[in-house]
């Protein structure tokens, strides 16, 4: 039986950039405990579970490193997460994880959900 917990949330911020990117780039390096898919990212795009926050001129930087961040203005990561593209894709590996997880086809979110909490 797998005991539910709430996700720890971890919220880091210093005088420089490279604190904040080493805990982000550790983040890619854990590995998972459980078999199964419980512990991989069920959004599409392989999402991260991390926002960052650069200056501007660290801006370019960030995105060829390959973190998720936003800009001054609130845009990047955070426009992409709400288009209908991510949100249908999202969507549809929610899905398709949720039917791998339980083995058999789930055919929405409501039954994913459903069986997630049962």
């Amino acid at each position: 039986m797998i005991s539910v917990q709430d996700p720890p949330l971890m919220v880091a911020f210093s005088t420089n950039n490279q604190a904040v990117t080493n805990i982000m780039d550790s983040f890619k390096r854990i590995k998972p405990v459980w078999a199964g898919n419980l512990e991989q990212r069920w959004l599409a795009e392989e999402a991260q579970f991390a926002a960052y926050f650069p200056s501007q001129r660290e801006e370019e930087k960030a995105g060829q490193e390959g973190f998720q961040y936003s800009d001054k203005d609130g845009g990047s990561i955070f426009q992409k997460i709400k288009g209908r593209g991510f949100l249908e894709g999202s969507r549809d590996r929610m899905i398709q994880e949720c039917s791998a997880f339980f083995g058999h086809g789930v055919r929405s979110l409501e039954e994913c959900e459903r069986l997630l909490h049962e």
